[in-house]
């Protein structure tokens, strides 16, 4: 069934990416749907779809957070700061 959906035109992308793509977790859903909205204004007035992809992308970036897309469980980075300061 995988193979069918990989031929198909417009979704066969995402069956392609079985076995190795993750999400993340949206941390503030408000902010990125903001940050998409602009996005498709910002193609509708004047930018091309390229540079508003890069705009909105930066925003998303700029607003993860710095330990990762995954936070840091707090008990793990605590034992592990405890250790180093041993």
């Amino acid at each position: 069934m995988i193979q069918d959906q990989q031929q198909d035109p417009i979704y066969g992308v995402f069956a392609e990416q079985i076995g190795f793509a993750e999400s993340f977790v949206i941390f503030d859903w408000d902010i990125y749907q903001e940050i998409f909205l602009n996005a498709i204004s910002d193609v509708i007035s004047t930018k091309s779809p390229s540079e508003a992809l890069r705009e909105a992308q930066q925003q998303i970036n700029n607003i993860l957070p710095d330990t990762g897309v995954f936070p840091v469980i707090r008990e793990v980075q605590e034992q592990a700061q405890e250790t180093a300061s041993q």
